[in-house]
């Protein structure tokens, strides 16, 4: 009993000692799966941000070496590469301690009524996201102003700081008079695009949706502020005005009317177009061949070619292309033709008819041409 409990504390000591080989084993493993430290010149790993700067005087070239880890919501990362795709930076301040005196971010998700602090992107909300509003708040974003972010919806009023999403207009664009909300930047309200809307030329040309040309233009101070306004036409592929705010679509050709109303405001003058769908016309049918021709015929006499029975489905004129099959060719518009051999043997003639734009495939027959020339002196003989 002593000798086998013996054995059991021996092997109990010597599998703790395994597991935790193994845990310690694990453990660096997962260290340098998911942090890296790399001088400042190399790349950051994907996946990553910087969480901490550190003099290294083994990084030759810039001095610094950086401490990576896995971007997270709620990790802080100093300020020395862009802010992750689906990101934001929720708060900013300089840190001389982790991050060398660079800022750094605390970044998490982005999400509907998120407040983030208006970092990079030239000022504009995330993509797929709008401003709702603008505030201040130098303990929390330093010196960049904090947004509070939502996902777009039709009807919505925005802040146009943070720029317009894709898939709207902006129908309104007033000030914001108690400037409480967006500050100093327009109020704007954003609608999906629809046939005959007024809307607000916040983006000039460039902001005409797709599948939308402009039919008028001019200006309306109360509604869209310094911006003219544009009505929109949808295209229906039918014919249509519109004023040469944008290209012709694609798919329309033009008449240019010159400057005329309703393209003229009072800052900009275009161009009235009648645009119409261009109608390619239908495919061309392909003519069918045919012709009759005499099982035989004599040397020297005039056999007849009937291509009569040829058609189009157009219904259009033919030009006919005869090969005799005795080196002569001829081509005429005539139906009926006469051809003479001057040798006997069986030759193989050819038709193509063509309709203007296309050719037949082509037709034979066979004609067998007989020599009499023999019997002529008897018959006169005969005769006489």
């Amino acid at each position: 009993m002593d000798e086998f409990l013996g054995k059991t504390s021996v092997w109990g000591v010597r599998g703790i000692f395994f597991v935790g080989c193994l845990f310690f084993s694990l453990l660096i493993q997962s260290k340098t799966a998911f942090a890296a430290t790399i001088c400042s010149d190399q790349t950051i790993p994907s996946g990553q941000v910087v969480v901490k700067i550190t003099p290294s005087a083994t990084c030759v070239k810039t001095n610094l070496s950086y401490t990576t880890a896995p971007i997270a919501p709620g990790v802080y990362a100093c300020a020395v590469g862009q802010i992750p795709s689906g990101y934001a930076a929720t708060t900013a301040h300089v840190d001389t301690g982790s991050c060398y005196g660079y800022y750094q971010y605390q970044l998490y998700t982005l999400s509907n009524g998120l407040l983030i602090c208006a970092i990079g992107n030239n000022g504009f909300a995330p993509s797929g996201y709008v401003v709702t509003s603008i505030g201040v708040n130098l303990q929390t974003c330093d010196i960049y102003r904090q947004y509070r972010i939502a996902s777009p919806t039709d009807g919505m009023n925005i802040c146009a700081t943070g720029g317009v999403p894709s898939g709207y207009v902006v129908t309104s664009a007033k000030a914001d008079q108690i400037n409480t909300i967006c500050l100093d930047s327009l109020n704007f309200t954003i609608r999906a695009p629809a046939n005959g809307m007024k809307v607000c030329a916040f983006n000039g040309p460039s902001g005409v949706p797709s599948g939308y040309v402009v039919t008028s233009v001019g200006v309306d101070t109360a509604l869209c502020n310094i911006y003219d306004f544009y009505y929109l036409g949808k295209l229906n592929g039918t014919a249509m005005f519109m004023c040469s705010v944008t290209a012709v679509p694609s798919g329309y050709t033009a008449t240019d009317y010159g400057l005329a109303t309703p393209c003229l405001s009072a800052v900009h003058s275009y161009h009235k177009l009648y645009i119409a769908p261009i109608v390619n016309p239908p495919p061309v049918g392909t003519p069918i061949a045919a012709f009759f021709v005499p099982n035989a015929g004599m040397v020297n006499q005039p056999v007849t070619l009937d291509a009569s029975g040829s058609t189009d489905p157009q219904n259009g004129t033919l030009s006919y292309f005869w090969d005799f099959g005795d080196g002569v060719t001829q081509t005429t518009t005539m139906t009926v033709v006469q051809h003479v051999y001057v040798r006997s043997g069986t030759y193989t003639v050819s038709l193509v008819v063509n309709n203007g734009v296309v050719s037949s495939a082509p037709v034979s027959h066979s004609i067998a041409i007989k020599d009499y020339s023999w019997l002529i002196p008897i018959i006169n003989l005969l005769l006489n």
